[in-house]
C-alpha cells in the first residue's frame, strides 16, 4: 500500500515500473490456482486500465512541463508582466513590453494551432497495429489538449491577453487568439468523446490480446454488436475511413495473436505436428468466423431509431487475414507430410529408410530459409512451399512404388490384406488413400482369380479326384473336397 502525495517523478517512476515490470510478470504467471479464466481476464483488464490512467497523468505532466519551457529567444513573460504590474488601468504599457508580450502570445498561438492541425494517423493508415492504437493516440492527445487548455486559462496568459486587448493595435492578434481558444475547446470535447467511446470498445478488444483463437471466435458476436452500437453514438467512428481502419486493426491483432498462439509451445518445428495442425485449424476457423460475423452484423437490424449501415470494404478489412490464412494452409500441408513421414520413420520398416531420410533432408533445407514462415510477406515462402510440395509428391510416388514392390513379394491373400491394413493405419495422407484403395481392388481381383483356378481344378477332377491308395471311395472324395476347401481358405 502506498499513501501520501505523489510528485511528478514519483508518478512517472511508478508508471514505468507498473508497465515494464508488474504487468509482464502478471501476464506471464501460469499458476493461478482456483481463479477462473474469466476472473483472470477481468483482473488483467483492471490492471491495464490503471496503467493507462497513470500513462495519461504522466503525459499531462510532461506536456505541462514542455509548455513552460519557452524558446530561449523569447522574452520571459513573468518578468515582462512584473514590469507593468504597477501601471494604472488606463496607462499604456511601454511599446517594447507590448512587443515582447506579443511575441510570446504569437508563439503560444502558433504552437497550439500546429497541435490542433495534427490529425489521427492510426486509423487513416493500415499499419500492423492493434485496435488499442486509436485509444492510445486519443488519450495522449487529450492529455496534451488539457495541458494546452490549462496554459491558455492560466493567470499569466489571462493577464497577457487582457493587456493586449486594451490596445487597439493588437485587435487582429486577439481575434485569432480567441479563434484558437474556440478550436481548443472543441478539440477537448472531441477527444473526450472519442476516449469515452473507444474505452468502452477496448474492453471487448482485450480478448484479442490474451485469448486463444477459439475464445476470440466465441466473443466475436458481442464485439461486432458493440461496434455497431458505438458507431451510432461516436461521431469519430461514423466516418467510413475511421471505422474501416478500426476493423483493419482488429484483424491485424487477430493475426498477431494467432502468431503468438502458434509459437506458444516454442519453435514451430519442434512442436508435435498433430498439435500444430490443430492450432492452425483454430486460426483458420477464426478467420472464417470473423468474416461470417461481420456479414451477419452487416445485414442485422437492431430496431433502433437511429441506425447506420455497417457496410465497408471487405477486401481492405480481410486482405491480410486472407493472405495469412493462405500461408497457414501451405504450412499445414507441410506439417501433415511431416507427420506422415515421422510416423513411417518411427516404424523402422525395412526399405523405407531412404525415403524418410530424403524427406528429413528436405525439411531441414526448408527450416534453414532466411525468414520466419509465420511473418513472411515475400514470394520466397510461396516458392519454397511449391518446391516442398514437389519433393513430397516425388517421395509419395517412391512410397507407392515401395508398396507395390511389397505386394509383389506376398503370395497369399491373407498376408496381402494384413500388409494393406498396416499401410492404411500408417498412411493418413489424402493423396495416398486412393492408391491404397486400388490395392484392395487388386487383392480381390487376385482372390477372384484364385477362386477360378480352384473351380477349374474341382470341375476337372471331381469325378475321379486324386486320393491316397486303399482309401474307401467316400472317404477319398471327402478328403479331396476338404483339401480343395483348404486351398480356398
Amino acid at each position: 500500500v502506498i499513501a501520501g502525495q505523489f510528485g511528478a517523478d514519483v508518478i512517472k517512476s511508478f508508471s514505468v515500473m507498473l508497465a515494464n515490470i508488474h504487468v509482464p510478470l502478471i501476464t506471464a504467471e501460469d499458476t493461478w490456482g482456483l481463479i477462473s479464466q474469466d476472473e483472470r481476464r477481468a483482473f488483467f483488464s483492471l490492471v491495464s486500465r490503471f496503467a493507462m490512467s497513470l500513462t495519461d497523468v504522466v503525459e499531462t505532466i510532461d506536456f505541462r512541463a514542455s509548455m513552460k519551457l519557452q524558446d530561449p529567444n523569447l522574452p520571459d513573460i513573468t518578468t515582462e508582466l512584473d514590469k507593468i504590474a504597477g501601471l494604472a488601468d488606463m496607462e499604456t504599457p511601454p511599446a517594447e513590453t507590448l512587443e515582447k508580450l506579443t511575441q510570446v502570445a504569437a508563439h503560444w498561438k502558433a504552437a497550439a494551432e500546429a497541435f490542433l492541425d495534427h490529425h489521427d494517423p492510426t486509423l487513416e493508415s493500415f499499419q500492423d497495429v492493434g485496435p488499442d492504437a486509436p485509444l492510445r493516440y486519443w488519450r495522449e492527445r487529450l492529455a496534451h489538449l488539457n495541458g494546452l487548455h490549462e496554459q491558455f486559462e492560466s493567470t499569466e496568459t489571462v493577464m497577457l491577453i487582457s493587456i493586449l486587448t486594451k490596445n487597439p493595435g493588437y485587435f487582429s492578434m486577439i481575434e485569432s487568439w480567441h479563434e484558437v481558444e474556440d478550436r481548443l475547446r472543441e478539440a477537448v470535447a472531441e477527444a473526450n468523446d472519442n476516449v469515452k467511446h473507444l474505452t468502452s470498445l477496448n474492453r471487448h478488444f482485450e480478448v484479442l490480446y490474451t485469448g486463444t483463437p477459439q475464445l476470440i471466435s466465441e466473443e466475436l458476436s458481442f464485439m461486432f454488436s458493440k461496434l455497431k452500437i458505438v458507431r451510432v453514438m461516436s461521431k469519430y467512428l461514423q466516418d467510413r475511413t475511421n471505422m474501416t481502419g478500426l476493423l483493419v486493426k482488429i484483424t491485424n491483432q487477430m493475426i498477431g495473436r494467432c502468431r503468438d498462439y502458434l509459437n506458444e509451445s516454442g519453435d514451430i518445428w519442434g512442436q508435435d505436428p498433430a498439435a500444430f495442425i490443430a492450432k492452425v485449424e483454430e486460426c483458420l476457423q477464426l478467420n472464417h468466423q470473423c468474416q461470417v460475423q461481420y456479414r451477419t452484423t452487416k445485414h442485422e437490424r437492431t430496431g433502433a431509431l437511429k441506425e447506420l449501415p455497417f457496410i465497408f470494404d471487405e477486401d481492405t478489412i480481410f486482405a491480410k487475414f486472407q493472405h495469412f490464412s493462405a500461408d497457414l494452409r501451405k504450412l499445414a500441408e507441410i506439417f501433415k507430410a511431416k507427420l506422415q513421414f515421422d510416423t513411417l520413420a518411427s516404424q523402422s520398416i525395412p526399405g523405407l529408410d531412404t525415403i524418410c531420410e530424403d524427406f528429413a533432408s528436405a525439411i531441414q533445407v526448408f527450416r534453414m530459409r532466411p525468414y520466419d514462415p509465420l511473418h513472411c510477406t515475400s514470394s520466397l515462402f510461396d516458392r519454397d512451399c511449391e518446391n516442398m510440395r514437389a519433393v513430397v509428391t516425388a517421395l509419395e510416388l517412391d512410397l507407392q512404388e515401395f508398396i507395390h514392390e511389397s505386394f509383389l513379394q506376398i503370395e497369399s491373400t491373407d498376408q496381402a490384406l494384413d500388409l494393406l491394413g498396416k499401410f492404411h493405419a500408417l498412411l493418413q495422407r489424402e493423396s495416398l488413400r486412393p492408391y491404397l484403395n486400388t490395392k484392395y481392388l487388386d487383392i480381390f481381383n487376385n482372390f477372384s482369380h484364385d477362386l477360378d483356378v480352384v473351380q477349374n481344378i474341382y470341375e476337372t477332377l471331381k469325378d475321379d479326384p486324386p486320393t491316397p491308395r486303399n482309401a474307401p471311395p467316400v472317404a477319398r472324395r471327402i478328403l479331396w473336397v476338404r483339401h480343395t476347401l483348404k486351398m480356398i481358405e
